[in-house]
């Protein structure tokens, strides 16, 4: 079967249009079709020459207590083996709201959850903050751009701890959606 040139082109041409579309599917159906939920940040406010105002967002959420895992999964992930056996394994965070409305950490595991509200996120490493050992995570949730000469403002709250981003969640995957100082 011969194809014409005219074929050739439309093929060429359609399979990086294909790619690029394929990139951008996930973020706009999380947009869409994402359930809302607030986290709690701890950020600080970089410029950049080239891109203007950005908030960089750390959150509580990040550090997974290790009882939070199942009991085997606490087996494996014993301190000073698990950063060379885990490092950048996905580990599934189910959150569920406090009494303020802002999602915490329910259960983690390396299994995907049936059901419920939960985050996908990337192992980094294990370190013990005030005597409990954590799980350090990464949910690629680090960078918010603001309007020219507002990131001081945020900075303000989150030196307060009044800062929040909102976030819509589609089958684990998360994008931010605002961040804004509690009211």
């Amino acid at each position: 079967m011969k194809i014409n040139t005219q074929s050739r082109f439309l093929i060429a041409a359609g399979i990086p249009l294909i790619i690029l579309l394929s990139m951008v599917i996930l973020p706009v159906m999380t947009t869409f079709m994402g359930e809302t939920i607030l986290l709690q940040t701890r950020p600080f406010d970089p410029r950049d020459l080239f891109r203007g105002d950005y908030v960089v967002l750390s959150y509580p959420i990040e550090d997974i207590p290790l009882d939070k895992f199942s009991p085997t999964e606490q087996t494996a992930l014993t301190r000073g083996e698990s950063y060379p056996k885990f490092r950048n394994k996905a580990i599934y965070v189910s959150l569920a709201p406090n009494a303020s409305g802002i999602f915490e950490i329910q259960t983690a595991s390396f299994n995907k959850p049936k059901d419920g509200i939960y985050m996908k996120s990337v192992y980094l490493y294990d370190r013990i903050i005030e005597g409990n050992p954590t799980i350090r995570v990464d949910y690629q949730l680090d960078k918010y751009f603001v309007p020219e000469n507002t990131g001081t403002d945020l900075e303000d709250a989150s030196r307060k701890g009044e800062l929040l981003a909102e976030i819509k969640i589609f089958r684990g995957y998360a994008v931010i959606q605002n961040v804004y100082p509690k009211k």
